[in-house]
């Protein structure tokens, strides 16, 4: 996160360009230390980098709903997620969001896997939380922002091969791409969608460049990973906070 931290900011100091910040999910319980304290450290960091949007993965739902929703209560960016439902249908979080930045306005919508694959992860959500169709609410909510945003972004949980279904539904330009955890060093374009994916673990941060032509429509897109290694310095400030959360959980010494 440190590192991530030090790229981020100087992603930020480099671009006059507007600069929309992120995550598709499982993002908070990654680490002994983030299941410890229960996804705080994730959020405080998240929010101190000025993220605007996450999207919900199976694995963020590990410490159960109402774990879920106190990160959420938390962050100062919107939890998005247009397909996990209660068990009475309504949503648990909001579908969408619209993000401004200088004079772009981005429709960001969400979708995570099935409730059969959120299980796998989170069985105490069993008949707690249920999914609806993927592309059915892609469909639904990109018609709603039809008119009302320049770029349709979605942060998808479903895996490349169920993206490339995604990028077919008119209104969708960019589909982020996490749950199968590939790493790609450049988009796959469907339909009229690109599909980019930046690994997992943390360990590589991707930076997508749209470009617009005079009619708002996108012109072009290119995509690159950068690699988080010993090479990029930490972030003073956000080593500090690690620093802190790690005094408050430390990792419990193995046994004799």
């Amino acid at each position: 996160m440190a590192r991530r931290a030090t790229y981020i900011r100087q992603a930020k100091s480099e671009t006059t360009a507007p600069l929309v910040i992120l995550d598709s999910g499982d993002a908070l319980f990654g680490t002994s230390l983030s299941i410890s304290a229960q996804g705080e450290p994730i959020i405080e960091a998240m929010n101190a980098l000025g993220y605007d949007a996450m999207g919900i993965g199976a694995q963020d739902l590990l410490l159960g709903l109402d774990t879920l929703l106190a990160r959420r209560d938390q962050a100062v960016f919107p939890f998005l997620s247009a397909n996990l439902v209660k068990a009475d249908g309504t949503l648990v979080f909001e579908p969408y969001v619209i993000i401004n930045k200088g004079n772009m306005r981005i429709g960001v919508i969400s979708v995570i896997e099935p409730i059969e694959e959120i299980l796998t992860h989170a069985p105490d959500v069993q008949g707690v939380l249920n999914t609806l169709d993927a592309a059915d609410v892609v469909k639904r909510y990109a018609a709603e922002l039809d008119g009302k945003v320049d770029v349709v972004v979605v942060l998808s949980h479903l895996g490349i091969a169920r993206d490339k279904t995604l990028a077919q539904i008119s209104g969708v330009d960019v589909i982020i791409g996490g749950g199968d955890r590939t790493l790609m060093d450049e988009p796959v374009r469907a339909g009229n969608a690109i599909i980019v994916q930046q690994g997992y673990q943390g360990e590589w941060i991707g930076r997508t460049i749209l470009s617009l032509d005079e009619q708002g429509q996108m012109a072009a897109a290119t995509t690159e990973y950068i690699a988080l290694g010993p090479d990029v310095a930490d972030d003073v400030d956000m080593a500090k906070l690690i620093e802190r959360w790690d005094a408050l959980y430390p990792t419990p010494t193995p046994s004799e």
